[in-house]
């Protein structure tokens, strides 16, 4: 028992690293001049796994790089134009090469996204900053205006002005990337990083966008969205598979690749005392719906199936059941995480229990399977 559980985890921890290691790298290029808080805005979202508050990597004179080694994504800084035509034709010029690179020499470094950022209460957006914006857009990379340093969620008039223009850019999302202390009694408090997530991933691909999604930390909601599409995504292709498969037992492995790339999407490691809790449910459950037709060995061997298609079946209720709580469990545990709330290993343990047999009742497998 306790074999299959270490060899059931280090399945797991594998699909976990190749997961990992595939992971596509994002990059994001962001344009805004001195003060309008672009250092903030990159550490709100991704926090010590990428800060920006430090000295970046010069790649021009007027670009630096903002990366860490193991971190899948990467933050080009470059200020906004200027006053003056020579120093705004470098900075077009750098920005320019950069994006030429990325298509042509090294597609690691293409840009992925870019974010111009204004300060909203400047109420500034001159036809030398669209003509820019114009030439990027042409050259297929999405651009969001990001209005930073807004006092209130709510639309304001330089808002509803650029909804006017006729403008080259996705979307505009208003955002205070940190709490904003006004007096001694009044804080404006941070908002519309998410829905700056929710906006750029919506314009991404599916690998970047699951990047971006997975190593941002202000929204857990869009990681379990995320891993719920990706989950539905795999278990209709395991669907489409069924004719093909002699061996219904074999979806059980795929159980093991879920958990291990959910967990990439919700950029944790995985947890032992989750794992041990899905582990145990999984042996219970098939010993129970299929007396005499599994081997002791019941993760891993087969005997006679008179009607391999029904099993199928209910296979892959198991999984889906599984891999529902699996997420559940994983956002309950992240948004403590994000509240400095402490989870004991016994609670989660508990909770675990409790969700795997609250969905076998609605799943409807067996009203007398029980998690012990």
């Amino acid at each position: 028992m306790q074999q299959h559980l270490q060899e059931f985890l280090s399945q797991i921890e594998q699909a976990y690293w190749i997961e990992k290691t595939n992971t596509k790298p994002f990059n994001i290029l962001i344009i805004g001049k001195t003060g309008v808080g672009k250092s903030t805005l990159v550490n709100a979202l991704f926090g010590e796994q990428l800060s920006a508050t430090g000295v970046g990597l010069p790649v021009t004179k007027t670009i630096a790089e903002y990366h860490q080694e193991g971190f899948p994504i990467t933050v080009y800084d470059t200020p906004g134009l200027e006053i003056f035509a020579e120093v705004n034709q470098e900075i077009k010029q750098s920005v320019a090469r950069l994006i030429a690179d990325g298509y042509q020499e090294n597609k690691e470094k293409r840009i992925d996204i870019v974010w111009y950022c204004i300060h909203e209460r400047a109420s500034r957006y001159e036809k030398n900053e669209n003509d820019w914006l114009e030439e990027i857009a042409k050259q297929g990379i999405p651009i969001i205006l990001v209005l930073t340093q807004t006092f209130s969620s709510k639309n304001s008039e330089f808002l509803a002005y650029l909804k006017t223009r006729n403008l080259p850019v996705k979307e505009i999302v208003r955002i205070m990337a940190k709490p904003y202390q006004i007096t001694e009694d009044f804080v404006v408090p941070a908002h519309g990083l998410d829905n700056l997530v929710k906006v750029t991933a919506n314009v991404l691909d599916g690998s970047r966008r699951k990047t971006l999604i997975s190593n941002q930390i202000v929204d857990v909601d869009l990681q379990a969205q995320e891993a719920h599409r990706y989950v539905d995504s795999y278990i209709d292709n395991l669907v489409f598979k069924v004719a093909s498969i002699t061996d219904p037992l074999l979806l059980l492995e795929q159980l093991t690749e879920l958990l291990g790339a959910t967990s990439v999407i919700f950029n944790v490691a995985i947890d032992k005392s989750i794992v041990s809790v899905v582990f145990n449910f999984i042996k219970k459950i098939i010993s129970e719906l299929f007396k005499n037709i599994l081997s002791n060995d019941i993760l891993y061997n087969v005997a006679n199936i008179a009607d391999p298609t029904n099993v199928v079946k209910s296979y892959i209720k198991i999984i889906r059941l599984v891999a529902n709580v699996y997420i559940d469990v994983l956002t309950m545990k992240k948004k403590a995480e994000k509240e400095n709330i402490n989870i004991t290993e016994d609670e989660l343990i508990q909770v675990t229990e409790e969700k795997l047999n609250t969905q076998l009742e609605e799943y409807s497998l067996d009203d007398n399977i029980e998690v012990r």
